[in-house]
């Protein structure tokens, strides 16, 4: 059988090659998110348990947005860009409201039945067991007269505009990562470019500064949430892990 393989060996030298400043410091990265997601050693709280998990999810959405930059596709990464996105402002509200994590823990059953719903309708309800299906309905009875809004809270970007370092990102990643991860119009105009002969193409080649500009944000986010545990584990240390990024990533995409 004809071996194959997955990915773009020259994309990903030409990747790494254009952020070489990035990546001279790459282990450190890790070695430094590796040292927070320790700080689980203190876990004691329902705040504590939400933040330390929704850090691993961030940390498991900036290396699956690295593996798409790396093989040229920005805009795949902008998809998963919006998503890490979300999580971080989350994780940034909860721990300054910890108040409302039990509230956004029990709208999970929300979820949970708007899931169940969706399997019922779409023919497949009996895929669900008879015990979890009296389990959610059970459990949503119970919580959802506490929820007057389809969000447990505040929405999301109502979230992110109460954030100093999260808001300036708000159009550049989730506003961006929305327009592509919905069928818009201009997800196809997008890709849309004029060739030599006054045709119009679509343009199928690898998205490079795409890539390169997920890659600058997502190193944000990842750092931000580093800094949000930080805040939340060792409130009394001092920490400018965001502030130095934010000055050296600099507000706007695209910038080096």
């Amino acid at each position: 059988m004809q071996q194959i393989t997955f990915g773009y060996a020259d994309e990903n030298d030409d990747f790494v090659k254009r952020n070489e400043t990035f990546f001279a410091r790459f282990e450190n990265l890790r070695s430094a998110f590796g040292s927070t997601l320790r700080l689980d050693s203190l876990v004691s709280e329902p705040t504590d348990k939400v933040l330390i998990w929704m850090g691993r999810l961030c940390f498991e959405d900036f290396s699956e947005i690295l593996l798409l930059c790396a093989n040229g596709y920005g805009v795949g990464a902008f998809k998963l860009l919006r998503g890490m996105y979300e999580r971080v402002v989350t994780t940034e509200y909860l721990r300054i409201h910890p108040d409302e994590v039990d509230d956004y823990i029990a709208y999970g059953w929300v979820d949970e039945h708007k899931l169940l719903k969706a399997w019922e309708n779409s023919g497949f309800g009996e895929m669900i067991p008879a015990w979890r299906r009296e389990q959610v309905e059970a459990q949503y009875a119970e919580v959802k007269g506490r929820y007057k809004t389809h969000s447990w809270k505040v929405d999301l970007v109502q979230m992110a505009l109460k954030s100093e370092h999260l808001r300036p990102w708000l159009a550049a990643v989730y506003y961006e990562g929305l327009r592509h991860t919905h069928p818009t119009n201009s997800s196809f105009l997008s890709r849309l470019q004029l060739t030599e002969s006054g045709t119009v193409d679509f343009h199928s080649k690898a998205q490079r500064p795409e890539a390169d500009n997920a890659l600058r944000a997502a190193h944000f986010l990842i750092l931000a949430v580093m800094d949000n545990l930080h805040e939340h584990f060792r409130p009394n240390e001092q920490n400018t892990i965001l502030t130095t990024a934010q000055q050296r990533l600099g507000l706007h995409l695209g910038s080096t």
